[in-house]
């Protein structure tokens, strides 16, 4: 089972079987939403930038059941100086377990994704 194709297949059919167990529970809120985001970038010295950048993000999520939301997006950010620029490019997708539905919800979250860095 050391095979990389074999171990994704196994994964894919495990979250399937979860996703489709989840969503015959009772969800609270069917509903989509949206987070956008507004952030800043502090890049690494090694990039030879040394100058903070800003960027912004947008995430989709949606409940998928009375304790846990799925969150997916990306965000987007750029520094320049002295002719360099930098930017950098991530994608995610979060699983949230909340602990209350309350007007305060904190919550553990669980998340993969990926980054993208260019520097010219």
């Amino acid at each position: 089972m050391n095979n990389p194709n074999k171990i994704a297949v196994a994964i894919a059919l495990l979250c399937a079987s979860a996703s489709a167990s989840i969503s015959a529970e009772t969800n609270p809120n069917p509903s989509w939403y949206v987070a956008p985001s507004v952030n800043r970038l502090d890049a690494d010295e090694r990039f030879g930038i040394s100058k903070d950048g800003t960027g912004g993000g947008l995430r989709f999520g949606k409940p998928i059941s009375q304790y846990w939301d799925v969150q997916w997006g990306a965000t987007y950010a750029k520094v320049r100086k002295d002719g360099l620029r930098y930017q950098q490019e991530t994608f995610g997708v979060d699983w949230l377990y909340l602990l209350s539905r309350e007007n305060i919800r904190p919550f553990l979250l669980l998340g993969v994704g990926g980054q993208r860095d260019k520097l010219s």
